[in-house]
């Protein structure tokens, strides 16, 4: 099996964002994003889950989902930490949100149109804005 999170959560009502997550994640529709966003490994956890330090609901219901359905695929429970709080060694990460690490890889939440949203893989890093 590749490193690459094989993720076949066809049925399941996600979130849009998750399901653009899964979907951009899923060996059946892309290869490896970038260099490689791992989500788990050896049944582990191998990324966390970075929510904006001044979050909004919707935000934070969107991680909660995230790691909800990553654990009933996987048995792995992504670990969940503000921006600011991050480990200095989580090498993959999902941003979930706008935050100062969505600003350096060059997306821009306000000059999004009105329910748009951005799903972007950046080196080691996952950003659903």
């Amino acid at each position: 099996m590749s490193r690459c999170l094989r993720a076949f959560m066809t049925g399941l009502r996600l979130p849009l964002a998750v399901a653009l997550a899964a979907l951009a994640l899923s060996g059946g529709y892309a290869t490896c994003l970038a260099d490689e966003v791992v989500l788990v490994a050896n049944a582990k956890p191998a990324a966390v889950v970075v929510l904006p330090d001044e979050s909004i609901p919707s935000q934070e219901l969107a991680a909660q989902e995230l790691i909800y359905h990553v654990l009933k695929a996987t048995g792995a429970r992504l670990p969940l930490h503000r921006e600011s709080a991050v480990p200095a060694d989580a090498k993959h990460r999902v941003y979930v949100g706008p935050c100062e690490a969505s600003k350096t890889a060059r997306i821009d939440a306000q000059e999004l149109p009105p329910s748009a949203y951005v799903v972007k893989a950046s080196g080691t890093s996952l950003f659903l804005v």
